[in-house]
C-alpha cells in the first residue's frame, strides 16, 4: 500500500498477507512449470507420495529470484527448498542494487555469468513476481559456457568483492522492503 508515514514521507508498506498471497501465487506457477520440466519420477513422487517439496535442483542449475527484500527472498527460497548457494545471486543483487523489482532477475543472471558459473546445457530459472499478484517464469538453457563475462556488464567493477555477508539486516546501503 502506498501511504504517508508519521513524518509525512510517502512510501510503500507491505501487508502481512503479502507473503501468504505470494506463496499461493508461486505455488500455482511452480506447479505449472513442474508439469512441463520435471522428470516423470519427480512428478510422481510429488503426486503419489504427497511430498510437497520438489527438488528443483534436478532440473534447474541457477535461480534468479525476486530480490525485493531479504524476507521475500528468504521465504521464496525456503518455499522452493533451495539453499544458500542458489539464493546467493538474489542476495548479492539486493545488496548492490537495492530493490529493482522484477528487473533484479537480469542482474542476477549477470552475476552468475560474471562468476562464470553458467555451463553449457544448464538451465536458469528467472522468477518474477509483481503486484496483482502475478508471477512470471522464464527457464533458459545455456547454449555455451559463459566465459569472459567478468569484464562486462553491471558487475564488472565489483564482482571480485562478492559474495559478501549481508548479516541479519538485509543489505548494506539498501532498504529491506
Amino acid at each position: 500500500m502506498r501511504e504517508e508515514d508519521a513524518d509525512g514521507i510517502t512510501g510503500f508498506s507491505i501487508e502481512r498477507d503479502l507473503l501468504r498471497v505470494a506463496a499461493e501465487t508461486l505455488k500455482a506457477n511452480a506447479a505449472a512449470l513442474g508439469a512441463r520440466i520435471l522428470p516423470a519420477g519427480e512428478r510422481l513422487r510429488y503426486v503419489w507420495r504427497k511430498v510437497r517439496v520438489v527438488d528443483w535442483r534436478k532440473v534447474i542449475s541457477h535461480f534468479c529470484l525476486p530480490a525485493s527484500g531479504r524476507t521475500v527472498t528468504e521465504e521464496i527460497g525456503k518455499g522452493l527448498g533451495i539453499g544458500e548457494r542458489e539464493m546467493e545471486a538474489a542476495r548479492m543483487t539486493f545488496h548492490r542494487f537495492g530493490n529493482q523489482s522484477s528487473a533484479s532477475m537480469w542482474y542476477q543472471l549477470a552475476y552468475e555469468e560474471a562468476k562464470e558459473r553458467v555451463e553449457k546445457g544448464e538451465r536458469v530459472w528467472q522468477l518474477g513476481m509483481g503486484s496483482g499478484p502475478k508471477c512470471n517464469t522464464m527457464v533458459w538453457e545455456s547454449l555455451r559456457r559463459q566465459v569472459g563475462e567478468k569484464e562486462k556488464g553491471p558487475w564488472s567493477s565489483s564482482i571480485d568483492c562478492y559474495p559478501v555477508n549481508c548479516g541479519g539486516d538485509g543489505a548494506a546501503g539498501a532498504q529491506d522492503s
